[in-house]
């Protein structure tokens, strides 16, 4: 072979590789700087799960699992027990115990709640005679009196009947604005309650712990001709009464 056939077989040869080569070779910038999208779908994280677990290192952030070496999809939040959700409706075993003591004292049934229109209602059932139907004329002549009394005066020297007759007509929800009585006769059906987010009846319920019986609640009974409304103190039943509608809460 000549010299000049070897130099054109050599050029040859290397235009050869080249062209071999161009079906392969990704040009820099595009190809070879993507990865595959099968292989992609593989190693890539999804988004939006919230996980930043490694099977290398094992760790795994907040929103997951605290095992280590192995990463698990976040739980969701228990949900909060109702008796959690409402503590300050239930007395405290502190409260009890004071109770008790008081009760051990003087004999008196206990009043769970220490001042407001709740309290007055269930000391005029008291004083008018506790496991007894009374009227609501009756009852409310019996807060007015113990309302009414020169302790209950405020800075303004109001009585705690005053301020609480002030209060008609004062509600910034006008359905809300409700005059004494229909506020006393309000007050009867709340502490009905036993159950769910406001159980406003449940300490008065507990001052069973004290006295030892079935349950103590108010009781809405129906007078003989069925128009008027009774209220009673049951110091023994688990449930309350209410003769105008079912009730609603079981213990």
């Amino acid at each position: 072979m000549t010299e000049v056939q070897t130099i054109a077989a050599e050029k040859n040869s290397k235009r050869a590789r080249k062209t071999s080569n161009k079906g392969t070779a990704p040009k820099k910038g595009k190809a070879a700087d993507l990865i595959p999208i099968a292989d992609a779908m593989k190693t890539a994280p999804k988004k939006g799960n919230g996980s930043k677990s490694s099977k290398a290192t094992g760790t795994i952030d907040k929103t997951t699992s605290k095992t280590k070496g192995k990463a698990t999809a976040a739980q969701p939040t228990a949900a909060v027990p109702a008796k959690d959700r409402a503590k300050s409706f239930w007395l405290s075993d502190e409260k009890i115990a004071i109770l008790k003591t008081e009760y051990k004292d003087t004999k008196s049934i206990p009043i769970p709640y220490s001042t407001g229109a709740y309290r007055y209602f269930l000391l005029a059932l008291v004083q008018l005679g506790a496991d007894k139907p009374h009227t609501f004329q009756a009852v409310k002549g019996e807060m007015r009196s113990l309302m009414s009394a020169p302790d209950t005066k405020d800075d303004d020297k109001q009585t705690a009947w005053q301020r609480f007759i002030n209060k008609d007509g004062r509600a910034e929800n006008a359905d809300d604005n409700k005059n004494a009585d229909e506020r006393i006769a309000q007050n009867a059906e709340v502490l009905q309650r036993l159950g769910g987010n406001t159980p406003y009846g449940q300490k008065l319920w507990e001052v069973s712990k004290v006295i030892k019986s079935k349950g103590v609640v108010v009781d809405i009974l129906k007078s003989k001709d069925g128009k008027e409304r009774l209220y009673r103190l049951n110091l023994n039943a688990s449930i309350p009464t209410n003769e105008f509608r079912r009730t609603r809460i079981a213990k």
